[in-house]
């Protein structure tokens, strides 16, 4: 226990501050990706802003309940409504919009992690044939949603269910057309928005490899690539426990102490992912609090 407490303090302050500043850049990213899926605003930096600090709080409530990760979308799209005035209906499908291209981003990330994997023989068979059952179930599930969205299936089973169309059925429509809309008439919007999160995702490996070599060891950007793709394969199977406690932990454990041969490093780097995700936790809800403040000022 005390070896991993050394490796994670030898990081540093200026070595967590740079971990702090490479988890920005990661956010900012999936925040110009989110940006791109709102049509009716100019991706301008005021907007990036807007909606930076706007996922930050969203993303505060993702982590701490276990509703698969969408529990923050809702107060997202209500937080749009109510502080810059975008209608339900367009903010609503814009969340979905970057959530469908997230999971199609990472899906992407986690085959070239894969594919880095194959052949490796540090990684035993059947880590490797999970680590693929998984992928393919992702990725069956990020198809399903986007078939969801393109067969507009919500709007139609409501319609069949009701008697006569209704203000709900209505807005149901009005939000199966804002997403068929977006992919058909927008593809370089959607593109650029696939492009920025796999970006997302590859820096989020080399925070992974930064995290290991400032504890001393000389990890590979494969190796750390390898690494943050089975940590978020992992996440995403266990969306339904709050922050993943303990499964990412599990999973970090695994991977670094086979890939370098000391489980106690692995630890050690959980430790400060999770440090970081415990500030950036902390910064979502003062922002939260600020957005619900009457007298807060607006950017």
């Amino acid at each position: 226990m005390q070896d991993i407490v050394q490796q994670t303090l030898s990081i540093g302050v200026l070595g967590f501050s740079l971990i702090l500043f490479i988890y920005c850049v990661e956010f900012l990213c999936d925040a110009a990706a989110w940006q791109l899926t709102i049509t009716s605003i100019a991706p301008t930096p005021t907007w990036l802003l807007r909606l930076f600090k706007v996922r930050l709080v969203g993303e505060a409530v993702n982590t701490l309940t276990p509703l698969g990760g969408m529990g923050g979308e809702p107060v997202k799209a209500a937080m749009l409504k109510h502080n810059y005035q975008i209608e339900y209906t367009e903010g609503g499908a814009s969340v979905i919009l970057a959530k469908s291209l997230n999971v199609f981003s990472l899906v992407i990330f986690l085959a070239l992690g894969l594919y880095l994997m194959h052949g490796d023989s540090r990684i035993s068979e059947e880590l490797q044939m999970a680590a693929s059952v998984g992928l393919a179930l992702l990725a069956i599930g990020g198809v399903g949603f986007f078939i969801v969205q393109h067969l507009r299936i919500s709007s139609r089973g409501m319609r069949k269910l009701a008697a006569h169309k209704g203000s709900m059925i209505k807005r149901l429509q009005e939000f199966d057309e804002q997403l068929i809309h977006f992919y058909k008439h927008h593809r370089q919007r959607c593109l650029i928005a696939l492009f920025l999160g796999v970006l997302n995702w590859i820096i989020g490996a080399l925070g992974v490899m930064l995290s290991i070599r400032l504890m001393g060891y000389p990890l590979s950007f494969q190796d750390a690539w390898i690494i943050e793709a089975m940590a978020q394969m992992t996440r995403a199977a266990a969306f339904f426990i709050p922050a993943s406690i303990g499964i990412q932990e599990g999973t970090f454990v695994l991977f670094v102490g086979t890939l370098t041969g000391n489980p106690a490093l692995g630890l050690a780097t959980a430790l400060v992912r999770r440090g970081r995700e415990i500030i950036w936790i902390g910064l979502g809800l003062v922002v939260g609090w600020r957005f619900l403040n009457p007298n807060a000022p607006r950017v």
